[in-house]
């Protein structure tokens, strides 16, 4: 057996099961579901590795953890009337194919809306998407989140609580409500953001966020009932933004500026696929941040610089900060703003921004002025060390102050 295959069904199969299971015994079940499912893994480990791979590994996984439940169920004697009727035994056929392709993708959808009920908060929807829809070990969360795993523990316990309360039903609809779409959405923009712009977590956990996150906008687009276009354009934002995955950091880790990508690395496919998604979402009636960003990675992932493209980006960030203001959008908008009109006028802008904790914004403000006041840069730089976490970022500062200071010696 590949020592890969193990860790790579548990990636892709973790979120299956756990929905499925849920979908049939309850969400007040959660807990339960996700330790059977838990220890179903571990139980495969040990008997593959003894036996050899069974002939569906799949339906394998499916049955040994649906009966961890069921056996679950019966030691805590509560199993009612309901329970019994749903935990009726399965046809040989469903036992062998338990997977039905529009019944598994429902279940994920289902579970989507689930994690995105306005009862949870916004920090217990990220833990609990990175646990149930990515498949992260709390310890995961914990450094992708950057607190500690008690905190974790914590915070999931109490998400799961609250689902608890939930009734199928009220699941159901949560899939028909449109108010919980943008919800979705935007939770599946986090996953995604959490694992592009970390700078701490390590690679892999990089990239399988975020390419978790592009499966699960996938499905949402196949699955949903009605023709929404910010699936696709937010669809097309993140296979924009994977395409240069490769080029973003350097073999030791460091993070690697776009002008200084070698453009080589871009993952031509990926892009190719962000641009169809783009077109697709171009159908729709309504204009969203996802269209907009969407729009301007696409004008990121062109390799050669054509007139006026830095201009187009800037006039993209002028409406998306029209109908979606951040702060950090605002930032993006002064670099586009200093390729138009120059450093010196961006700074300026640059300096009405409120970003003082986000390590970014000292890092761009020394950018715009390192040629003009290598002083202030200077000072800029010392204020982004502070904010650095990692000793490679700590490093990289570092080395561009020494720079700087032998540029004014000279």
């Amino acid at each position: 057996m590949s020592d890969q295959l193990l860790p790579n069904l548990f990636r892709s199969e973790y979120r299956r099961l756990v929905s499925l299971l849920t979908n049939r015994y309850g969400y007040d079940q959660i807990p339960l579901v996700e330790d059977a499912v838990g220890e179903t893994f571990m139980l495969a480990a040990e008997t593959w590795g003894k036996q050899g791979l069974p002939e569906n590994p799949q339906a394998w996984l499916f049955t040994a953890a649906k009966n961890r439940v069921l056996d679950q169920l019966r030691r805590k004697n509560t199993i009612d009337k309901k329970v019994v009727r749903a935990i009726q035994p399965l046809s040989v056929a469903e036992e062998i194919k338990p997977f039905d392709h529009q019944r598994d993708m429902d279940s994920q959808i289902q579970m989507m809306f689930a994690i995105a009920n306005p009862i949870l908060s916004f920090d217990e929807q990220i833990g609990l998407g990175l646990r149930i829809l990515c498949g992260f070990g709390n310890e995961e969360i914990a450094s992708a989140l950057l607190v500690n795993k008690e905190a974790i523990n914590k915070r999931l316990y109490r998400a799961r609580e609250k689902l608890r309360t939930l009734q199928r039903d009220e699941i159901i609809k949560a899939n028909e409500n449109e108010s919980r779409l943008e919800t979705v959405l935007t939770l599946l923009y986090l996953l995604f953001n959490k694992g592009y712009y970390d700078r701490v977590a390590h690679k892999t956990l990089h990239r399988d966020i975020c390419f978790e996150a592009i499966h699960l906008c996938w499905l949402l687009r196949t699955s949903y009932q009605k023709p929404r276009s910010e699936i696709p354009a937010l669809l097309a934002l993140m296979c924009f933004h994977a395409s240069r995955f490769e080029a973003r950091n350097s073999e030791s880790g460091e993070e690697i500026l776009y002008e200084d990508q070698n453009r080589d690395l871009w993952d031509d496919g990926l892009a190719q696929q962000g641009f169809q998604f783009l077109n697709e979402a171009s159908t729709g009636e309504h204009l969203t941040r996802f269209h907009l960003e969407a729009a301007i990675a696409a004008l990121h992932c062109e390799k050669e610089e054509r007139e006026n493209k830095w201009r187009k980006i800037l006039d993209y960030y002028n409406l998306l900060l029209q109908i979606h203001y951040s702060p950090v959008a605002a930032l993006n908008r002064t670099f586009a703003y200093s390729k138009v009109f120059g450093k010196e006028q961006a700074y300026v802008l640059a300096k009405e921004i409120e970003l003082k904790e986000y390590l970014p914004y000292p890092l761009l403000l020394a950018y715009l002025i390192e040629d003009t006041d290598p002083i202030s840069a200077l000072g800029h730089l010392e204020e982004a060390r502070i904010l650095a976490v990692s000793t490679d970022q700590k490093n990289k500062i570092s080395q561009r102050i020494d720079l700087i200071k032998t540029k004014m010696k000279s």
